[in-house]
């Protein structure tokens, strides 16, 4: 689209101006989604009042936001180190009003029809058909669990299981045909 709009007219300058927000926007629901496992609702409602600095043990900084999920439980859910990075930046360059919606106001709607529009320019195949905002919270569980198994009960608080049996029984059958050579050969790859 920059290349169609390169002159100096209205519209190319309008878009060089917006487009850093157009694909940040864009972005930024799947990568919360995938890395936090929130549900829809908890993103939509989600305020930069609720999100704040943590030191890791290195040092370096994370961020952690307070949600208040399912059943009005809250919990605390970790934004990584680099996401943490990003989402600072993209605060001060697009949002004067430090206390609002990290997505602007964005419905669960929005986002729903959003993840399927980035599907669809992906030209992602969908096992069902669909994409949703659910589909990365499951990603974000699936693959912790396919690389630390022992991050069960963390993954459970993460996404806010009422349990861990939960968590368990929805996402231990991903570890069910694997046994525990196949595991040691995995390790043994790596080193």
């Amino acid at each position: 689209m920059t290349a169609q709009l390169a002159g100096g007219s209205w519209a190319a300058k309008r878009w060089r101006k917006w487009q850093p927000r157009v694909l940040a926007a864009r972005r930024w629901p799947s990568v919360l989604l995938y890395y936090t496992g929130l549900r829809v609702s908890e993103l939509a409602a989600l305020r930069f009042t609720d999100v704040r600095e943590r030191r890791l043990e290195d040092g370096s900084a994370a961020g952690m936001a307070v949600i208040n999920g399912k059943g009005n439980k809250t919990r605390e859910v970790g934004i990584p180190r680099k996401l943490w990075a990003e989402l600072q930046e993209y605060r001060q360059a697009h949002y004067a009003d430090k206390a609002g919606l990290v997505l602007g106001g964005w419905t669960r709607h929005t986002l729903y029809n959003r993840i399927r529009e980035l599907a669809r320019l992906a030209d992602v195949e969908l096992q069902r058909g669909h994409a949703s905002p659910h589909c990365f919270r499951h990603g974000h569980a699936t693959d912790v669990l396919q690389q630390h198994p022992e991050l069960l009960i963390e993954v459970s608080q993460q996404l806010g299981h009422s349990s861990v049996a939960m968590t368990q029984r929805v996402y231990t059958h991903l570890l069910r045909n694997q046994t525990s050579a196949d595991v040691l050969e995995d390790q043994c790859d790596q080193g």
